[in-house]
Formats: C-alpha cells, structure tokens, sequence
C-alpha cells in the first residue's frame, strides 16, 4: 500500500498543482521542460524514473517551482494553449546520489528531470520506469530498518540523560577531556562505508532527523523538535573522514535579546575522526571522539554505539532505522 500523498513516488498529482518527489532535500537540480505537438517518444534508458499523468489547466500559467518558494513568477507558461487537459511525462535519474556518496564525475550533471507536455484528453496515470531506492521510499516498499532492542533501549537513556547535561550546563563547565574510542565491524565493502561516511549528505540524516549541508563541508541536523540540533565541518579522505561536533540550542527570546538564535552547549567544538578498512568479511569501522567533556562521556558512549549500529544498518540495508527518543 503507497503512502498517503506520495503518489507513484516520483510524480503527485493534485487539484491545483503537480508534485515531483525529489530524492535531494535542500540544494538545486537540473530541469528541462520541453513541449510538444504529440505525445514524444519514449526517453532514453538513463532516465530510470518516468511516469505519465493527466493535468487539467483551469486558469492562469502553468510554471514550474519549488514546494517553499512556489512557482517561478518569472518562468515560461508550459500551458501554452491555455485553459484544458494536459498530458505531462516525467522522467528523473540520479534521485539516490544523495544516498550512494558516489563521487560526481566532472561531467556529470548529477540528479536531473526531464519533463514533457503536450495536449492530450483525460486518462490514467503510468508509471512507465521505476527502480530507485527514493521511490521505493516514497511508496512504503523498504523494509524497516530495526536495531537490537537493547541498543535502542540503551541510546533512548542516553539521549535524555544527555539533553539534561547540556541544559544544566555541562558542556561549557570546566572538565576534564576523555576521548571515545569505539570499534564495529560490518559485512558491508568498504565502498559502501565511504560512499556513506563520505557524503556530506549522509551526516544529517546519520545523527539527526532533518537538516542540511553545505558545499564546503558544513552540516547541521535537528536532534529533536525543541530547537536542539548538532553541527560540524568535516574533511575527507579516501578512508577517513574528520569533522568538528558542537550541540546547539535556539534561544527563547526576551525583551533583552528579542530574536532567537542558536546558542552553542559545548565550550569548544569536539573532533570527531571515522576511518575505515576493509577485513576478511567486510568492514571495520574505528571512532574516535576527542576532546569530549567528562560528565558527558557515558551517555555519548552510549549513543557513539547506536550511530555505529545505525550505520551498519544503513550499510547493509540502504535505510535508516528510526531514532528511538521520537
């Protein structure tokens, strides 16, 4: 059964307006439109995602734009006959790069649509292609990725004992610094770890619930609802992969500081350093969390064992489990 509002998981089709999913949250893709007499022949086999709906235009332009902004004011009208029925034909590839981490090559136009119209009566939806991770997302058919109770049990503790410590203060009074320094194995190749850890893209999603990064390293992602989120800048290698860590919390605004800004809850960033190796059944994967506050050591401990966990599960299953304090 497909979700509510996902449609054939690449196109949804409303009263008003037309949906492509993408499988980039934040950051641009290349999109063609193209209009035609007839309908077109089929696209070529790189485009691996297309689907064909019916649109019917009722007044006003037809423009392409994005679920914040809207549409481009300033774009071409598709609907160029003007008021009635349309049929639209998308075409995607490239939706599961932000998942893969394969490096783009230099000519490679990464995550890219195609979209196609012409005038045509009424008539059902087609889904013509359809192989992707992103769409199978979007339609329910992953299986749910699922850790050992004890771990989830252990990172739910963890969690809420360490959100106390840093709203008591914790992060910033003078301690002493221990580091972490934990190992896991996965039957996973090396190839999958890196194309992982070594997507910039991969971070938010990895430790958090929503968030997003930048094209010099930079991520940020929401840990929970309440305006605490985790940041860092990373630098990669071929096999490791360093980045800084620093919670932050938004500020309640008051008559002395009346706008709300990010707060940070650590003294000084901590460093985080990922590497990896392949062994005799996959993967070995080493952590070392340095500079890390002592009153904060056992419920980071705790969670440094679920992320791991949680990355083997992406790993060998391509899906993230869910967080357990949601």
């Amino acid at each position: 059964m497909i979700p509510d509002g996902f449609g054939d998981g690449l196109v949804v089709v409303g009263r008003v307006a037309l949906k492509i999913l993408t499988g980039t949250t934040y950051g641009p893709v290349a999109v063609r439109a193209e209009l035609h007499n007839r309908e077109p022949d089929p696209p070529a086999a790189e485009w691996t995602e297309v689907s064909e709906v019916s649109f019917r235009v009722r007044t006003g332009p037809l423009r392409i734009g994005t679920l914040m902004g809207g549409p481009a004011l300033d774009g071409p009208d598709l609907a160029v006959s003007g008021p009635g029925s349309y049929r639209i034909r998308v075409a995607a590839q490239a939706r599961d790069r932000r998942l893969s981490g394969v490096d783009a090559e230099p000519d490679d136009q990464g995550e890219r649509y195609l979209i196609a119209l012409w005038e045509a009566p009424k008539a059902p939806p087609v889904t013509l292609r359809s192989s992707d991770l992103t769409g199978r997302s979007f339609r329910g058919e992953l299986p749910v990725a699922k850790l050992d109770d004890e771990i989830e049990n252990s990172a739910r503790h963890a969690f809420g004992e360490l959100m106390a410590l840093l709203h008591a203060g914790a992060g910033t009074a003078v301690s002493r610094k221990v580091p972490f320094e934990p190992r896991v194995a996965t039957v996973a190749r090396p190839e999958s770890v890196a194309g992982a850890l070594g997507n910039i893209w991969f971070w938010p999603g990895w430790v958090g619930v929503s968030g997003g990064a930048g094209n010099h390293g930079d991520w940020r992602t929401n840990l929970e609802i309440y305006g605490l989120s985790v940041a860092g800048e990373a630098t990669f290698e071929a096999s490791s992969v360093n980045t800084t860590w620093q919670y932050y919390r938004m500020t309640t605004p008051s008559g002395q500081d009346p706008f709300p800004r990010f707060e940070p809850m650590l003294a000084a960033p901590a460093t985080i350093r990922i590497a990896w190796a392949g062994g005799t059944d996959g993967t070995v994967v080493d952590l070392r969390h340095q500079e890390l506050a002592e009153p904060l050591a056992s419920a980071t401990a705790d969670l440094w064992r679920y992320y791991l966990a949680r990355l083997v599960a992406f790993c060998e299953l391509g899906i993230f489990s869910h967080h357990p304090w949601l």
